[in-house]
């Protein structure tokens, strides 16, 4: 949002009043599904040097600061390990050239499961469940389960009601073989 300020006629003045809002994706690696591939982007330019990047996990905190070179095109990417299994919060602290500031959320489970053993998968929000029994997969993988944002548009059609959150689950390297309880 911009304010508009004319008291001459000749120019106009505007003030940028809107943070720059961060988009979160969370991947797994395609080679090595234990690194997470974590992009970043934003609505406008940011500053580079008071924006911050900070992964949660347990009570511990990782900080990672942006790439110091300019990006024309507002994304940024970042491919580490992830720092454990379980919930994984990225907070993305954003500061715009004119000193607006916002701190985006996205939280997702991480999870290795055994196919020799019982596993319980969660998602970041503890409302779904995820059981898999012994030889329900194939062999040892792990997956990675987010809640779908609800900015898709559908709560403006009016025929369409939501009535619980839509989680995306992935692995790039589990093959179910038998039923799994959800």
């Amino acid at each position: 949002n911009t304010i508009a300020i004319n008291t001459t006629g000749d120019s106009d003045f505007y003030i940028d009043i809107t943070p720059p809002i961060a988009s979160i994706s969370v991947l797994q690696n395609e080679i090595a599904p234990d690194f997470m591939e974590l992009y970043i982007s934003f609505d406008e330019a940011i500053n580079l040097s008071k924006s911050e990047i900070f992964i949660n996990y347990s009570s511990n905190s990782l900080a990672n600061n942006f790439p110091t070179e300019e990006n024309d095109d507002n994304v940024y990417s970042i491919t580490e390990l992830f720092p454990e299994t379980g919930l994984i919060t990225f907070e993305i602290e954003s500061w715009d050239m004119v000193g607006n500031g916002i701190v985006t959320t996205r939280s997702v489970t991480y999870n290795v499961v055994s196919s020799s053993g019982n596993s319980r998968v969660a998602s970041p929000d503890s409302s779904l469940f995820i059981e898999f029994d012994a030889n329900d997969i194939a062999s040892d993988a792990s997956i990675l389960v987010q809640e779908i944002s609800s900015d898709n548009g559908t709560e403006l059609r009016s025929e369409l009601e939501r009535i619980s959150e839509i989680y995306q689950l992935t692995s790039v390297d589990m093959n179910i073989i038998d039923n799994v309880d959800v």
